[in-house]
């Protein structure tokens, strides 16, 4: 645990990280849970060699994911540690959106059916759209996360 009271939980079978505040009970048992997701481990880099990533971001929890993954279960457990119910939570798909860095762009593709919007633009399964840093993602109405491009 780092000085800051926060915590990363990493599964070695994943490219998801989940940062949670260590003073949230609910958290820690929901991290505990943390599903692995399937990808194909693309490692893009910028120029300088970083390895680029998504981070998504609702009341202070966030979720880091690389190129090519799918997420959807680690979202449902965000959901959750912000006070939905299960019932609501289980309304994101566990495989909801995918995330890809193609053409110098980070795009969102829709691979769940339920509903799913960004900046308030209803978007439906199959669809793809670029996004951009600060754009707001909502899953199944009942979460809203802040995108950040790194």
């Amino acid at each position: 645990m780092g000085g800051n009271g926060a915590s990363n939980r990493r599964n070695s079978n994943c490219c998801v990280e989940i940062q949670v505040s260590a003073t949230n009970q609910r958290a820690t048992d929901v991290s505990r849970r943390t599903t692995s997701c399937q990808t194909d481990r693309r490692q893009i880099r910028t120029d300088g060699g970083e390895l680029k990533t998504v981070t998504l971001e609702s009341d202070g929890v966030e979720l880091s994911v690389h190129d090519g993954v799918q997420v959807g279960a680690a979202l449902r457990n965000i959901a959750f540690l912000n006070g939905c119910t299960k019932k609501q939570a289980q309304k994101i798909h566990r495989e909801h959106v995918e995330f890809r860095f193609e053409d110098g762009n980070w795009q969102l593709h829709v691979i769940g059916s339920n509903p799913t919007a960004v900046n308030g633009e209803s978007l439906s399964k199959g669809d793809v759209v670029d996004i951009s840093d600060g754009d707001t993602l909502t899953l199944a109405g009942v979460l809203d996360v802040e995108i950040t491009l790194n």
